[in-house]
């Protein structure tokens, strides 16, 4: 129950009461009493006073100060931040830039083309499979390091649904539209899945021997026509310690007439094509490098830190992150796909969205509690790089091969740990990690750390709206009955602070 009755608008008082003063601030009435000079007030005699020289600020709880947002990219990581930012922060000035003038890409007339592809990579897996199917062509695939080719991720249930290759017939695509709980059940199949071969990942268990001979006996077989391409390519390696492709067509194009499969050392790369080691000139129209790119370097433009450092110099040994997405000496800077960011195994967009739910909730720290600045603590950025190097030492990942995923003996590219577990993980920020500098007082003194409490009001008693908002349908959550303990929603996901 409210300590004050409901009071009509106008201030009426009771009679022989003390008289109520009705002000406006931002628009709305506050009522205040008038307290007499020879009153009684809180039990002390006379005028009640205060030593504090802080001045409330005039705003609500909530404090939508203005803030600015810049994202650089507007891939998938720019477009999420592009969606949820705006959904979730109010009076935010948002940016997004982008290299590339429009969407789409480049597109090249491969037609009646003589066409060399260099690299086994996942790239290579992904392109040879169409190029070979244009009309004329003739490829020449350079393959020098050897590699596992999966069956295809989720296989079974492609194979459920009658499918040969990842492309929805139009009935499929009207089943997805017209039927919720269908469409519902084959997103789970999906993701559930993915998230069930993290053990494959872990060197040793079962489910990693297991997956090695099975990816051996799926390749020979994909590749009858030609099995000494089989015994060229078959890695001594555990898969996974590059990164695993499924590559649907891959092996079936390397059988093809029209593809012929090199293993010689590249010497050069000449006018009319490409010489390898033998001396043998490969002639050809279009050179393909899908040799990959170096994804351990920082930034191609300068981002400058604490002091002028640049991040450049800041990883000029290592690329050291706090929880893959920030780093010290570099305060209100975050970061998505950054180092240490992409997983092995699972959902790497999952892992996008929360990370960047994350941020928001950075942005939205700072914008509320009148923080200038917060920068992880370096201390937490050397323990994270600690729990890298040690989770890393019991996984294929460093195993005897050659991968982007790491520098070295160092893993630099993956998540240390599964998509469920980077989720988990990020779930609830840890404040105290991080170190923050306040917005000063007007007069120039340190801030009062707790000004963000306002004026004692919220932004929906300033708008008049929505005040009994706890009470809607949204934000209750009924315990369950009869022991609350037995509630589904925190057995599928156990409460975190």
């Amino acid at each position: 129950m409210s300590a004050i009755p409901t009071l009509p608008e106008d201030g009426m008082q009771a009679q022989g009461e003390t008289p109520i003063l009705s002000l406006k601030v931002n628009g709305i009435s506050h009522i205040e009493n008038i307290v007499p000079e020879a009153s009684h007030t809180n039990g002390v005699d006379g005028e009640v006073k205060t030593t504090s020289d802080f001045k409330i600020r005039d705003v609500p709880v909530e404090n939508f100060r203005p803030v600015k947002v810049i994202v650089i990219g507007a891939g998938y990581s720019g477009i999420y931040c592009g969606i949820r930012i705006p959904e979730r922060i109010r009076n935010c000035r948002l940016t997004i830039y982008e290299k590339n003038a429009g969407v789409g890409g480049t597109c090249y007339e491969f037609k009646n083309k003589r066409i060399g592809v260099i690299g086994s990579g996942s790239s290579a897996i992904q392109i040879v499979p169409n190029l070979r199917k244009i009309s004329g062509t003739q490829l020449s695939c350079f393959v020098r390091s050897k590699t596992w080719i999966s069956p295809p991720f989720g296989q079974a249930l492609w194979d459920s649904l009658g499918m040969t290759s990842f492309e929805f017939s139009e009935d499929q695509k009207r089943r997805f539209h017209e039927d919720p709980e269908y469409y519902y059940k084959f997103r789970m199949d999906i993701e559930q899945g993915g998230n069930a071969e993290h053990e494959v990942t872990i060197m040793g268990t079962a489910k990693q021997k297991g997956a090695q001979s099975a990816f051996a006996e799926g390749m020979k077989q994909r590749l009858q026509k030609k099995p000494e391409i089989f015994e060229a390519i078959k890695p001594a390696f555990a898969p996974g310690c590059r990164r695993l492709t499924p590559g649907p067509g891959y092996l079936e194009a390397l059988v093809e007439d029209n593809v012929s499969f090199v293993r010689d050392q590249i010497s050069a790369v000449e006018e009319k094509g490409v010489r390898t080691a033998d001396g043998k000139l490969h002639e050809i129209d279009v050179l393909v490098c899908a040799t990959g790119f170096h994804t351990s370097a920082p930034p191609p433009f300068s981002v400058a830190g604490l002091d002028g450092q640049t991040i450049q110099k800041h990883w000029a040994e290592r690329a050291t992150t706090y929880l893959s997405l920030t780093t010290d000496n570099f305060p209100n800077h975050f970061m998505m796909l950054g180092p240490n960011a992409a997983i092995g195994t699972g959902s790497l967009t999952m892992m996008i969205e929360n990370v960047g739910d994350y941020i928001i909730k950075c942005v939205r720290k700072l914008q509320k509690e009148n923080i200038k600045s917060m920068t992880v603590n370096p201390a937490r950025v050397r323990d994270f790089t600690r729990y890298i190097d040690a989770y890393f030492k019991g996984t294929v990942f460093l195993d005897d091969c050659k991968s982007w995923y790491r520098k070295g003996d160092r893993i630099t590219g993956l998540w240390p740990g599964s998509t469920l577990h980077c989720i988990e993980a990020l779930r609830s920020p840890r404040w105290e990690d991080y170190e923050y500098e306040y917005l000063e007082e007007e007069d120039g003194r340190p801030g009062n750390q707790l000004a963000w409490l306002g004026n004692g009001w919220t932004q929906n008693q300033v708008e008049n709206r929505d005040l009994a908002w706890y009470l809607t349908p949204m934000f209750l959550e009924k315990p369950a009955y009869p022991l609350p303990e037995e509630s589904e929603r925190y057995k599928v996901r156990p409460f975190s602070h």
